[in-house]
């Protein structure tokens, strides 16, 4: 029994940074698709819907900040700015930062550390906010544990291509990496999924609103892995 789980009311508190009204929309923001909950309806009762808001009030917040922070940018920069910012590296290491792992509940065999698993999370948690607490805590949120945590010069500045990067790292160990993709529609949005080869074995996945996104995804996961499991990495070679 974590101290998450008895203590629930305090600890939400202390992710908001104030009192909190409806504990059950927390709840529902941290429990994974693989515990789902029940409403007093009897409905299933997960994070999905919360982080499809939470998505939208963290681009909306994110696009106010930037227009307001480079008056002279020019609508591309700004798009390109926001997509930096809220990828989902940025929005996996702001939940890592708050302890989400330890918070969400999910069936033993989810792993954690997929691409998408705390950063769907902290959307949801965002949306959470802001249906109990409204659109300027929701802000006061995003701003306080996320844009206040960010360097965006530097950001700006710094974007890593993975695709380039995994093509360089394939030629040095004479290795053959192809992609797989294939296309659906997600909450009304059209969203790409890809799974990464390499030497004709699967190595990672990830999915993205474009295809070179999900590929970027794809190919900086299987990089950072391969970063920090050197040993593991000579079962693709």
């Amino acid at each position: 029994m974590t101290t998450f789980r008895r203590e629930p009311f305090s600890l939400y508190e202390q992710l908001v940074g104030s009192r909190v009204k409806d504990k059950s929309l927390y709840e529902e923001a941290l429990t994974h698709k693989s515990m789902r909950m029940k409403d007093t309806s009897g409905s299933a009762c997960d994070n999905e819907r919360l982080e499809f808001l939470g998505d939208a009030i963290i681009e909306a917040v994110v696009s106010d900040e930037l227009y307001a922070r480079y008056p002279d940018k020019k609508e591309g920069f700004l798009t390109t700015a926001r997509s930096k910012v809220v990828k989902r590296e940025t929005l996996n290491e702001i939940a890592r930062q708050l302890r989400l792992e330890e918070m969400i509940k999910r069936d033993e065999g989810v792993d954690c550390n997929s691409v998408d698993f705390l950063g769907n999370a902290l959307e949801a948690l965002v949306g959470a906010v802001y249906l109990d607490l409204g659109y300027d805590a929701a802000k006061y949120f995003i701003r306080t544990h996320i844009l206040d945590h960010i360097d965006m010069n530097n950001l700006l500045r710094n974007d890593i291509n993975y695709k380039s990067k995994i093509v360089e790292w394939a030629q040095k160990h004479k290795a053959e990496i192809r992609y797989d993709e294939r296309d659906e529609i997600r909450d009304n949005r059209h969203v790409f999924y890809v799974n990464l080869f390499v030497n004709g074995k699967k190595a990672s996945d990830a999915w993205g609103f474009s295809k070179k996104e999900a590929q970027q995804r794809a190919a900086g996961d299987f990089l950072r892995w391969a970063n920090k499991h050197q040993q593991k990495v000579k079962q693709f070679l």
